[in-house]
């Protein structure tokens, strides 16, 4: 059997930007199984656009994108010889930006979301002086961020399930007008 990795858990939070840009940080609890010397990489998640401007912390020595034929890019992740061995749980994190992430014109977020570990949190950090207005699904907790941004976060539980994420903004001020 060669390496698999399952992923425990993980923690996606998207920091809208302007310019329809969006900042993806991801942090992932994994396992690796399987008959091989240690992990040379795995395709840790898949865009629709391709992402730049990557950052990452140990054990990961090089995060690249493999474009798919269906116009789809993975992110692959790679790692140092023996960093990773064989029936190990690690973790890892990372972060790209993204454009299109959102369209800041219509303050409008709209992205299908496959959960592709046991159970994922992502978070939503709202530009400064924005609220939620609208979402198909309301998220499960909503604070404010140290610096002010209002956060949303959504529970992705279902394994292999897709989740919908469709939701708008409003300034600030407005809202309270309402």
């Amino acid at each position: 059997m060669s390496a698999r990795v399952d992923k425990v858990e993980q923690t996606i939070t998207v920091e809208l930007l302007p310019n329809d840009v969006g900042r993806w940080r991801y942090t992932i609890t994994a396992t690796a199984t399987g008959r091989f010397p240690w992990l040379r990489g795995f395709a840790a998640t898949a865009m629709r656009y391709k992402p730049y401007n990557f950052e990452w912390e140990a054990p990961e020595i090089e995060l690249v994108t493999a474009e798919l034929r269906q116009g789809a890019y993975f992110v692959m992740v790679y790692f140092r010889p023996n960093a990773i061995l064989p029936n190990t749980t690690f973790r890892v994190e990372f972060s790209f930006d993204l454009t299109p992430t959102w369209d800041s014109r219509r303050l409008r977020f709209y992205e299908r979301i496959m959960n592709d570990a046991q159970t994922t949190v992502i978070r939503f950090v709202l530009p400064p002086g924005y609220k939620l207005r609208w979402a198909n699904a309301m998220p499960d907790r909503t604070y404010a961020a140290e610096d002010g941004r209002q956060v949303l976060e959504w529970s992705m539980t279902m394994q292999r399930a897709t989740y919908e994420f469709d939701f708008t903004l409003t300034p600030e001020e407005e809202q309270a007008q309402e």
